[in-house]
């Protein structure tokens, strides 16, 4: 009997779990190679997609999308180490300064010493850059809206759940944590 996965509005023919013949419970058969290749291309291909749009949109709103995201994990966290933030975007620290320092000279963030370890410095977010990220969130906000015109709640919530399958746990405020890339 074939069995119906609903993606969507579509409806997707999906493998049946088989036994294993072992006592080890049910196993699934491996995906189609050529399959998972589609898949993957048409995700990077759609986040490709929404970078396009969020970036044109942030640039006509003064500020480049790099800095809108180490702004936003700012407002978020509170106080951060650049190596933290580096962490969590999954960059190296090199590539810290030069964004830190462009979002100090706007009024965005601020550096200060650690009081608990002098040796380290946070970065913050000034009242300022907290106005600004609530501006420019609500400006991708309004993008990413625009972007999934058409589609029902349901197809929503299908397709987050499948992608939630793919990703790291998310952590309690929101965010994940990447593997750095050198």
């Amino acid at each position: 009997m074939t069995k119906w996965l609903a993606i969507g509005s579509s409806r997707v023919p999906r493998r049946d779990v088989r036994s294993t013949g072992r006592g080890r419970g049910p196993s699934r058969r491996r995906p189609d190679p050529a399959l998972v290749e589609q898949v993957h291309r048409a995700i990077r291909s759609a986040h490709q997609a929404f970078a396009a749009r969020l970036g044109a949109s942030l640039r006509r709103e003064g500020i480049p999308f790099s800095r809108f995201v180490v702004l936003r994990l700012l407002v978020g966290r509170g106080p951060t180490t650049s190596k933290a933030l580096a962490g969590t975007l999954g960059v190296t620290t090199a590539n810290m300064p030069g964004l830190v320092d462009r979002l100090e000279a706007d009024g965005l963030v601020t550096r200060t010493r650690n009081p608990k370890d002098r040796r380290e410095i946070l970065v913050e977010a000034t009242p300022k850059g907290r106005r600004t990220c609530r501006r420019l969130r609500r400006t991708a906000v309004r993008q990413l809206v625009r972007a999934f015109d058409g589609w029902s709640e349901g197809d929503l919530r299908a397709l987050l759940e499948s992608l939630q399958r793919l990703g790291p746990p998310r952590r309690p405020d929101g965010l994940t944590e990447l593997p750095v890339v050198r």
